[in-house]
C-alpha cells in the first residue's frame, strides 16, 4: 500500500475526519525522530514532513473552526526593563486582556555548543508550534500551542562547552489564563529535548 505524497494526514499517517492537533504533532514527533539530519535521517523527507504536518495543522484549525497562530509579521511586543526581574511576572496592562512577560535569564543548559543546541531547539519549537523568528544560533522566536498558547523568545549564550538558554514567555492576546510561566515552557523545550535524544 503506498501513500500519497500530497495528502498531508497520509503522510502522518492520520485520518483526516477526526485527526485532532495534538495528534498531528506527536505523528510529526515520532516521525521526526528518522527523519532529522541531525539523527541520519533525509533533509528532504524532513521538510516534507514538517510541511505535512503544518498543512495537516492549518486543516485541523480550518475544520474545528479554531483561529489560525499569528504569522511572523505579527510578533509580540519585546519585554520592557519595567518588565521586573528574572523570574518576576509582572502585567503589562490593568486586567486580564493586558500581557504578562516573564523572563528566566538562566532557564536551562544543554551540553553541546549554540549551533547544535540552537538545530535541537528548534525542532522542538515546531513541535510544541510554529517557529517565528530564527537568528542562528542565538536566538529563537515561536508561538508556541503547548504546555499552553503564548509567545516564546529562547536566547542561547555559550557556556564551558555548552549552551545556556535563557527563555522570556509573553501571554498571547486573548489565550489562556493564567499564562504558562517560563518553568512550564521551560519544561516543555527539555521534554522535547529528551524525546529528541538531546541532553539538558
Amino acid at each position: 500500500m503506498s501513500v500519497d505524497a500530497t495528502d498531508p494526514f497520509a503522510l502522518l499517517g492520520l485520518s483526516p475526519v477526526d485527526a485532532t492537533a495534538p495528534e498531528v504533532r506527536a505523528a510529526r514527533r515520532r516521525l521526526a525522530k528518522a527523519a532529522h539530519p541531525d539523527r541520519g535521517g533525509d533533509p528532504a523527507r524532513m521538510q516534507a514532513l514538517n510541511l505535512a504536518a503544518e498543512a495537516a495543522l492549518a486543516a485541523v484549525r480550518e475544520r474545528d473552526g479554531a483561529p489560525a497562530p499569528p504569522s511572523a509579521e505579527r510578533r509580540p511586543p519585546e519585554p520592557s526593563p519595567a518588565a521586573g526581574p528574572a523570574g518576576e511576572r509582572r502585567p503589562q496592562g490593568p486586567r486580564r486582556p493586558g500581557r504578562v512577560v516573564e523572563r528566566d535569564d538562566a532557564s536551562f543548559t544543554v551540553s553541546v555548543l549554540p549551533v547544535e543546541a540552537f538545530e535541537a531547539l528548534s525542532l522542538v519549537a515546531a513541535w510544541l508550534g510554529q517557529v517565528l523568528v530564527d537568528e542562528a544560533p542565538y536566538v529563537l522566536e515561536c508561538y508556541l500551542d503547548e504546555p499552553t498558547e503564548c509567545f516564546c523568545r529562547l536566547e542561547l549564550f555559550p557556556e564551558a562547552g555548552g549552551s545556556i538558554v535563557a527563555v522570556t514567555v509573553v501571554s498571547a492576546e486573548g489565550g489562556s489564563w493564567p499564562p504558562p510561566s517560563a518553568d512550564d515552557v521551560r519544561d516543555a523545550f527539555i521534554g522535547g529535548l529528551e524525546e529528541l535524544g538531546g541532553s539538558s
